[in-house]
């Protein structure tokens, strides 16, 4: 294969993930290493030959992207885009990672549905409370207020408490997928904007 159908192919295979800058940074690293090896006295097809792939590059290069960028901004567009950046690179490495990223999921449901319920149990509570003052004695009217005003408490703590390991969980995910992106990946060239 040469340079240019190479390069050409990469970008092909770039241009589903990636901006155009990085496309750039992409296309001039490995134009580099071709101007590297002819330099060496190698031809074009034995430099195609020794990196590899264009499509599996294009794939260990979007994996690697998508990794930094969950590592840097963890939210859950960029968790699903380098499990899914992995998901084509390998298949092993992100399955054996979806059992803890399908708890991890599940257990951020059932907290958000327990946090929810307390929210408008408390919510519930201190509007019967004030409607209450008038059927039912004040002092134990008041208690259920400050018992309402309690739970409403506990779950906006929680609730703070459940994103702050939201945040965790992301960090931690990006992370596994990097480790998983190391032990795919061939060593790829350093790429820098």
């Amino acid at each position: 294969m040469t340079r240019t159908e190479f390069l050409n192919e990469l970008e092909q295979n770039l241009n589903q993930s990636l901006d155009q800058n990085q496309i750039y940074a992409v296309l001039h690293s490995f134009a580099d290493i071709y101007n590297h090896g002819e330099r060496q006295g190698k031809r074009e097809f034995e430099i195609s030959n020794e990196i590899g792939k264009p499509k599996e590059l294009a794939n260990q290069i979007i994996a690697m992207w998508a990794c930094d960028t969950l590592k840097k901004s963890p939210n859950l567009k960029n968790l699903f885009s380098a499990f899914g950046s992995l998901y084509r690179m390998s298949i092993w490495g992100p399955v054996l990672g979806f059992p803890a990223l399908l708890f991890s999921l599940l257990l951020s449901l059932c907290v958000l549905l327990v946090v929810g319920f307390l929210s408008i149990c408390s919510l519930a509570g201190i509007f019967s409370s004030f409607l209450s003052f008038s059927y039912v004695d004040g002092v134990l009217a008041l208690c259920f207020l400050f018992i309402s005003i309690f739970f409403l408490g506990v779950s906006l703590l929680l609730f703070s408490l459940f994103v702050y390991m939201v945040g965790q969980l992301f960090r931690w995910a990006g992370g596994r997928f990097q480790r998983i992106y190391a032990r795919q990946g061939k060593k790829l060239p350093k790429i820098k904007l």
